[in-house]
């Protein structure tokens, strides 16, 4: 599901502009594909697993940018908070991208 910052934003599913996943392997690498307007674009990267204040947050970095990385620090970088077992949310919207909501498949 993505929300952006104007009230009754929310979109999920089909209805949403892009439709991204990523796909985390146990050696700690993992791919994040987005599909828009039928093209989609793969990245791979690392990551590590870490809390801070008390959240799960997953730390991804990628070998270079892209357009596909939502980040606030203009480095090849994400971080995804593991909000339950099953949802994981972007921090993206600290600085007024959109808020990205995963879900586990």
């Amino acid at each position: 599901k993505m929300s952006g910052t104007q009230p009754n934003s929310e979109t999920t599913g089909d209805a949403m502009e892009w439709q991204e996943f990523y796909d985390f392997s146990d050696d700690t690498t993992f791919i994040k594909s987005r599909t828009r307007d039928n093209k989609t674009i793969e990245i791979f990267g690392v990551y590590k697993d870490s809390v801070v204040q008390g959240e799960a947050v997953l730390f991804l970095s990628y070998p270079e940018d892209n357009e596909i990385i939502g980040s606030c620090s203009g480095t090849p970088e994400e971080q995804l908070y593991i909000t339950s077992a099953t949802t994981m949310i972007s921090n993206w919207q600290a600085c007024d991208g959109p808020a990205l909501f995963y879900e586990k498949r």
